[in-house]
Order: structure tokens, then C-alpha cells, then sequence
């Protein structure tokens, strides 16, 4: 899943995870704002994150999920247990249905 780094959200994330990724810090210090984008961006490219639904057609590639484009059961049915939602194919904070969750990044809902 591609992740747009020029909105500011996404590029607080994925320089925390760059800085992760790499174990160490990195001095943004006195660097050009279009450059540590473009420099954050570019890790983001080469280290995508999964979503769950990705993850699912990776295992499991023959599975054919019809005009929907995913199962109709919540992921926890196929055991992704680290979802914000409560089993039902909502979210606890709101009402959103299990396409929300299959399109959400592995590494976030944890």
C-alpha cells in the first residue's frame, strides 16, 4: 500500500518507522523540507506496509473474493487478532464495516 508522505500524519509515521527501521538517528537538521520529504517518501517506496487484505491474498492466492474484494467475515475469523474492532466487523469507536479492517496496515493496529 502506497503512502503518501506529503500529508503531514503519514510523514510523522513513516519517519518514525524509518528511524525504527534503521535503529539509529538520523539529523534532519538544516535539510531542505522537500528533501527529507522526498528522503522519507523513498523509504516509504521501498518498505511498504501490508494491509491485512494483501497479507490474506499473499497466503492464500487462489481465493476469489468477487465484487466485494474481500471475505465477508472480519478478519478475526481468519486469525488476525490485533484489530481495534470487536469481532463483529465493527470498530469499538464507530460504525464501520470489515472493509475498513481488511484495508488497514498490519503494523498499525497493534
Amino acid at each position: 500500500m502506497k503512502i503518501d508522505c506529503n500529508i503531514t500524519e503519514n510523514y510523522l509515521k513513516e519517519k518514525a518507522r524509518m528511524l525504527t527501521f534503521y535503529n539509529r538517528g538520523i539529523n534532519f537538521d538544516g535539510s531542505d523540507a522537500g528533501e527529507t520529504i522526498a528522503m522519507i517518501q523513498n523509504f516509504s517506496d521501498a518498505n511498504p506496509q501490508k494491509t491485512y487484505l494483501e497479507d490474506l491474498k499473499e497466503k492464500f492466492s487462489a481465493l476469489n473474493f468477487g465484487s466485494i474484494g474481500h471475505p465477508n467475515n472480519c478478519p478475526r475469523c481468519f486469525g488476525y487478532k490485533n484489530l481495534p474492532c470487536d469481532g463483529t466487523g465493527y470498530f469499538q469507536d464507530r460504525e464501520v464495516g470489515c472493509n475498513d479492517c481488511w484495508n488497514q496496515i498490519m503494523e498499525e493496529a497493534k
